[in-house]
């Protein structure tokens, strides 16, 4: 019985067939690097154990969530999907809230669309993602404080869209390691909580319109690993650990220490 199709890097063109849905233990389909055109195929996720579906690098278009009668699909996915792959095509419209109640989703990649809207707040009851990316989107609209529910977060990528207001705190998040948001229009101070954060090896929050001094907290993390480490303009760079803050509106004399790295009197911009 089939469990796992691989379509891939096929040349298919057109739709895929709808009888896709009824094969009884299909858990994996993955038809990215294709041609497929048409609207985001939701009827696929009638297919009773459909657990990942990758369909990246394709042409489909249209909204995620086409309408209101697909959301007995969507209901009847929450407790089985895992991953939902659907980068680099051309899909519109929002991200639909009801993305929240996919409770063993854990990897979500919708980068390189036409998304607009903003994230919804009922992502946070995703449980279960480890890895969002919605980067090169339209996305607007704040970043919800609710994502900071998601324990099991490991990267979030929003890179290249229209996100603006404060950057929540996500500091208590004890699995995230990759936080890259640059290019869009985050503003407020530089968060401080950045360097609390356990396992953070990796947060770009260049070309933004965070304003302010950096925190005192990231010097003096930072203090005892400089003589190992490179410190370049507009990255502060820690054991594993680098935040990037450039193109922002900051303003920092460089600490005593790091004289002898960055010409005394340089300023991080």
């Amino acid at each position: 019985m089939l469990r796992e199709l691989d379509v891939g890097r096929c040349e298919l063109g057109g739709s895929l067939p709808l009888s896709l849905a009824h094969l009884p233990n299909l858990a994996l389909l993955r038809a990215d690097r294709n041609q497929l055109s048409g609207q985001f195929p939701v009827w696929l996720l009638a297919a009773p154990r459909l657990a990942r579906l990758h369909l990246d690098d394709n042409r489909l278009s249209g909204p995620l969530a086409p309408g209101v009668e697909d959301e007995a699909l969507w209901a009847a996915a929450a407790h089985r999907l895992v991953e939902l792959h659907v980068a680099r095509n051309a899909l519109s419209g929002e991200l639909p809230p009801l993305l929240g109640r996919l409770t063993r989703l854990a990897s979500l990649q919708l980068q390189g669309n036409a998304l607009s809207g903003s994230v919804p707040p009922e992502l946070g009851s995703a449980m279960q993602l480890a890895r969002l990316d919605v980067s090169h989107n339209r996305i607007g609209g704040t970043l919800p404080r609710l994502l900071g529910h998601l324990m099991e977060l490991a990267e979030m990528h929003a890179t290249g869209n229209a996100l603006h207001g404060p950057l929540p705190d996500l500091s208590h998040l004890p699995l995230l390691r990759s936080l890259l948001l640059a290019g869009n229009a985050i503003s407020g101070p530089p968060p401080a909580w950045l360097t609390a954060a356990p396992q953070l090896e990796l947060a770009n929050l260049s070309s933004n319109a965070f304003r302010g001094r950096l925190p005192p907290s990231w010097w003096d993390e930072a203090a005892g690993e400089v003589p190992r480490l490179p410190l370049r303009r507009g990255e502060l760079v820690r054991r594993a650990r680098r935040i990037d803050m450039q193109a922002n509106t900051l303003l920092c004399p460089l600490p005593h220490w790091a004289a002898h790295v960055a010409g005394g009197s340089a300023c991080v911009h």
